[in-house]
């Protein structure tokens, strides 16, 4: 049994303890604020710098040839291909600020390294780059009136007027690596699980919101010599030695 003495003690300790944690729990909400307003002011001074161009050089497949389109016009016919017209206006912004980065980031690169697949330009109309298709090839491959309609075409291009201009920064410095997908089966990849090299911002994160993606249940199936030969396709340095149920999980 505790006497009062023993009590004030605990009493005492208990609310030590309890300030503690607000303290804590204070300098660590004080302490991510102060980093957000840190590489938001730094994202402001880089957005200063970085002016997207009037015009970008496009790789068209089909026609094996460059054509200069207007970047914003490009922006938002990259949008309506990469996404359905169907989706939230936030979305299409978001999908926007996206394709915008990514083309950007393609520039900058260009101007160190031309792509070995199209040296003429520095981006492409392929799933090599983002899908691109001009206003008029989308509207050919859209029901009658998407053109027109003010939840076809309309409805991206004012999604995509809304972000004009606007950049992913990453610290103060433009993101290289914007990439996107369409699901992620309810879990993203650390960038350097997948690709070379680590991505302080394509780091591995939850994504819960994907009950209706058309990927979600996809399944594929391979017998074991099937197996065996794509992984010495893709690494063919390794020795996986013999594939069987019991060594395979």
């Amino acid at each position: 049994i505790l006497n009062r003495n023993d009590q004030e003690t605990q009493q005492k300790q208990t609310t030590e303890a309890q300030k503690l944690r607000k303290y804590n729990l204070a300098s660590e909400i004080k302490r991510k604020y102060d980093e957000l307003l840190r590489i938001q002011e730094a994202s402001r001074k880089a957005a200063d710098k970085i002016k997207t161009p009037r015009k970008i050089k496009v790789w068209r497949e089909d026609l094996g040839k460059a054509v200069k389109v207007d970047f914003e016009e490009y922006v938002a016919c990259v949008t309506a291909s990469e996404m359905p017209n169907t989706f939230e206006p936030e979305a299409l912004k978001a999908q926007s600020v996206a394709a915008r980065t990514f083309a950007m980031s393609k520039i900058q690169k260009y101007e160190i390294k031309k792509p070995k697949q199209h040296p003429k330009a520095p981006i492409c109309d392929t799933t090599h780059c983002q899908v691109y298709k001009t206003e008029k090839e989308l509207i050919a491959c859209h029901a009658d009136g998407w053109g027109t309609d003010k939840n076809g075409w309309p409805k991206v291009q004012a999604a995509c007027k809304s972000t004009e201009g606007q950049l992913l920064y990453y610290d103060g410095k433009l993101v290289m690596q914007p990439l996107f997908f369409s699901s992620s089966g309810g879990q993203t990849e650390n960038s350097e699980d997948v690709f070379v090299s680590a991505v302080p911002y394509l780091v591995s994160v939850s994504s819960p919101y994907e009950e209706k993606a058309t990927h979600r249940n996809e399944q594929k199936t391979f017998t074991f010599a099937e197996t065996r030969k794509l992984l010495q396709k893709s690494f063919p340095k390794k020795d996986f030695g013999k594939l069987t149920r019991k060594n395979v999980k």
